[in-house]
């Protein structure tokens, strides 16, 4: 497990968290600052799975990824969506797993090609 990003502010004091769902498999996990105008989104581009985990449903292993964006080497979750696409399309290659969770959950995961991360302040 490998951390790729940091939160900028505790998630124990996120206002609110969303994922938005777009065209061409991307998905975009906003979470915003409640005592500042301060936002972060980690945008997750050719999104294959995708899952959320909350509060006592998350493992101690989803818990390691605490405020911060980490890449799962090898998962059997990512074994298998490898596996799957290897038989119906043959291409497999380039996916990584994604996980980051936030205070009290939920535990946010995807199987994707790449990742961006922005911060945006009002």
């Amino acid at each position: 497990m490998n951390t790729l990003a940091r939160l900028r502010f505790p998630s124990s004091q996120r206002l609110d968290d969303r994922v938005d769902l777009h065209s061409k498999r991307r998905s975009v996990l906003s979470v915003r600052d409640s005592d500042s105008p301060q936002e972060v989104s980690f945008a997750f581009c050719d999104v294959y799975a995708m899952s959320v985990t909350y509060h006592h449903a998350c493992s101690k292993e989803m818990i390691k990824a605490y405020d911060q964006l980490v890449v799962i080497a090898d998962s059997e979750w990512l074994r298998a969506v490898q596996g799957a696409m290897a038989e119906s399309s043959g291409k497999a290659d380039g996916l990584r797993h994604y996980r980051i969770y936030l205070d009290g959950g939920p535990c946010y995961e995807f199987i994707s090609e790449n990742y961006e991360y922005s911060k945006k302040s009002a």
